[in-house]
Formats: C-alpha cells, sequence, structure tokens
C-alpha cells in the first residue's frame, strides 16, 4: 500500500470521535520499531521520539525538534487541526528510521494545546513541558512547530513569535535575536527549494507560545491554499496600516473585530464539526513530507 493510501486509512481513524490517539500514537511507534518515551510533566501525555540511525555527519550543527500536538478540541474530528501534522510526522519518521545518510528525526508530540480560549497560556500543555525539558539540559535546542498541515499548498513560517516578543518590549533579547535569525535561516534556505510556495505571515499561536514563554526558540509552521494565503497577506497589511494611521483613536475591540473578519477559510474551520478528512487537500501530503526533509538537512548552527 503506497503511504498515500495508509496515510488516508490512518486519517480516518484518527479522527473517530472513539479514537484513544496517545494509544494510536504509541501502538504505531511500537509496531515501526521507532524508539520514544514518555515524559512526565503533570496529567498532560508527552511523546518524545527520536529515530535510530547515524545521521549525516555534519559538525556543529544541531537537530531541530519538530513538535505537532495530539490532542484536539471537543467536538471537533480534529483532522487539520491537527491529525494531519501528527500522522505525517510519524510516516516521515518510520520512512527513515536507520537509513545510512538521513539526519535523525527528533520529535515530540504533546498534550494540552487545546487550552480553550481566554485560558492563560500557561495552562497550554507545551509550556509545562519546556518548564520540564529546561531542567533537562534541553536549553540550546530549538523547536519546530506544526499546525494545521493537511490542507493548502503554501507553506507558512509564522511571524507570531516574533510580533509576540516585539509586543513585550523583548527585542534587545538574545531570544528574539535567535528567532528572528531562524525564521530567516529557514526562508533563505528553503526558498531556493520551495520558490514562491514558501512565504512569512502572521498566524494564531500554537504550541509554539508555550516553548516561547519558556525562553525556547519556536517556530511555527502552517498551510493555506495559496489565494488564501495571498488574500490575507494583503489584507492583513492593510489592515495593519489602518491601525498605525488611526493613532488609537479608534477603539482596539473594533480592529480585533476586523481581524477575525480577514481569517482564512481554512482557520474558520478550526475548532468546528468541519474540520473534517473530507476538508483536507490531497496534495498537501508530499509538500509537508518534503519540508520535514529539508528541514532536517538545514539543521540549526550552533548558538
Amino acid at each position: 500500500m503506497s503511504v498515500e493510501k495508509e496515510y488516508a486509512a490512518a486519517l480516518v481513524e484518527f479522527t473517530k470521535p472513539e479514537c484513544d490517539r496517545f494509544g494510536y500514537l504509541k501502538r504505531f511507534l511500537s509496531s515501526r520499531g521507532l524508539a520514544f518515551g514518555l515524559i512526565p510533566a503533570g496529567e498532560d501525555r508527552f511523546v518524545h521520539m527520536v529515530t535510530k540511525g547515524p545521521g549525516d555527519g555534519r559538525p556543529m550543527v544541531l537537530r531541530p525538534i519538530f513538535t505537532a500536538h495530539v490532542d484536539r478540541a471537543p467536538g471537533s474530528p480534529g483532522a487539520n487541526d491537527n491529525s494531519a501534522a501528527v500522522l505525517a510526522l510519524l510516516f516521515f519518521a518510520a520512512a527513515r528510521s536507520g537509513r545510512p545518510g538521513k539526519p535523525v528525526c527528533e520529535a515530540l508530540f504533546t498534550d494540552s494545546e487545546e487550552a480553550g480560549s481566554g485560558a492563560s497560556p500557561k495552562t497550554q500543555g507545551s509550556f509545562r513541558l519546556a518548564e520540564y525539558l529546561k531542567k533537562k539540559n534541553f536549553g540550546s535546542r530549538v523547536f519546530y512547530n506544526f499546525d494545521m498541515c493537511g490542507r493548502g499548498d503554501a507553506i507558512v513560517v509564522s511571524e507570531a513569535g516574533e510580533r509576540f516578543l516585539e509586543g513585550r518590549k523583548k527585542t534587545g533579547t538574545a531570544l528574539y535575536r535567535r528567532l528572528r535569525g531562524l525564521r530567516t535561516l529557514v526562508l533563505d534556505g528553503l526558498g531556493r527549494e520551495f520558490g514562491g510556495g514558501i512565504m512569512s505571515l502572521p498566524t494564531p499561536f500554537s504550541d509554539n507560545l508555550g516553548f516561547l514563554l519558556q525562553g525556547f526558540p519556536a517556530l511555527q509552521f502552517t498551510f493555506l491554499p495559496r489565494r488564501e494565503a495571498l488574500a490575507y497577506r494583503r489584507e492583513h497589511r492593510r489592515l495593519t496600516d489602518e491601525i498605525a494611521s488611526s493613532a488609537g483613536r479608534v477603539p482596539d475591540a473594533a480592529f480585533r473585530a476586523r481581524f477575525a473578519e480577514i481569517q482564512p477559510e481554512t482557520w474558520r474551520l478550526r475548532h468546528t464539526e468541519r474540520d473534517t478528512v473530507e476538508s483536507l487537500t490531497p496534495q498537501t501530503l508530499p509538500l509537508l513530507l518534503r519540508l520535514f526533509e529539508s528541514l532536517a538537512r538545514l539543521g540549526v548552527p550552533e548558538g
């Protein structure tokens, strides 16, 4: 059976209301001979996976840690948010484990990303996980977070982390400089391969917020149909210009409402019963697998 057919069948099982998603995850890893461990951090469940193999032997390059949240919003199938990324990462790891010349793949599958509207970011599973990792000598690592990666043909590198730190007057910090450098590295390094198929946009937060709050550079990746991405970029720039020219004369609530109005259709599906397998686009999986491969090879320079 092809990877595409296996992946499609897995999506059907993984999005069923009765699916024990962490149980499914552990069974998949065990059946494919992938090494993993469970990380204790409160009541949440986290799975740490590292593929076997010699890697590619490059000096002074850190492995990025890929992350994807396994939980879903109550009442939603959670196909795009976030079954697509979780399962794609599993199939990617299974296909490369033990293969010579392939960079080792390290991943964290997280819990409690869907903390609920209005909840403190400190209730997010990644915040507690990052707190645990700081005590375990993970301080120099960087995280690539994948969320809503099953629909569309445009790779979106999120600007949310930098904008968050800018809003907190943290532009002079090492964290801000490293996060900005990481996004530049990715856009420059992958731009030659993906061309106009990769772009940088402000996005909603995911697990990257919890990692950032604990001082870890965390860069988020998502996908959108290209037409949605371009329309959102145009409208977002227009609205940002309006805010700058208003000099505070327009209430923040009015601008928040306007931002909600320009959200891409793909983002409007999240947390709803419409986030189904049928809403995904089949051409996204090969693109996502290529992205994983490119990011693994790109690596992260020390410091």
